[in-house]
């Protein structure tokens, strides 16, 4: 009779153990699907944002191409300095090119007068060179 015990109690002990190990063979089978798929998210995010971020950094290239071809590369820009501003026209005085704002107490007494007058500037690297010495 003891025997019997046993070898039934070993039978119950090893179905115990054999559920135990297939059990946690599927719980881990399913976490390493389900955090495959929580990469795969992630790295779809990831490359949407990346594609958005290209995008965009075309679409200012492409912004930045248009406005050079629109000054053309013989324009020339009219500067005067008006209400506290500096104003910046494209050749023909009608179109605004850029407006910058400043402090008159800060520009010396000469380039005050010279802004007022108007001057003349051949491209915008010449701009962006006299709007900075004007800011220094």
């Amino acid at each position: 009779m003891r025997l019997r015990i046993c070898i039934c109690l070993f039978a119950v002990m090893s179905l115990i153990a054999a559920g135990s190990v297939f059990g946690y063979m599927s719980l881990k089978k399913e976490y390493a699907d389900l955090n495959r798929q929580y990469e795969d998210s992630i790295n779809q995010t990831a490359s949407s944002l990346t594609g958005q971020e290209e995008y965009a950094e075309d679409r200012e290239e492409e912004t930045q191409k248009e406005t050079q071809k629109a000054a053309g590369s013989d324009a020339f820009y009219y500067v005067t300095l008006s209400n506290d501003e500096i104003i910046a026209y494209t050749g023909d005085h009608r179109q605004v090119c850029m407006r910058t704002r400043i402090d008159e107490e800060e520009l010396a007494e000469a380039l005050i007068q010279e802004l007022k007058q108007g001057i003349y500037l051949e491209n915008l690297p010449a701009l962006y060179e006299y709007l900075e010495n004007c800011s220094s």
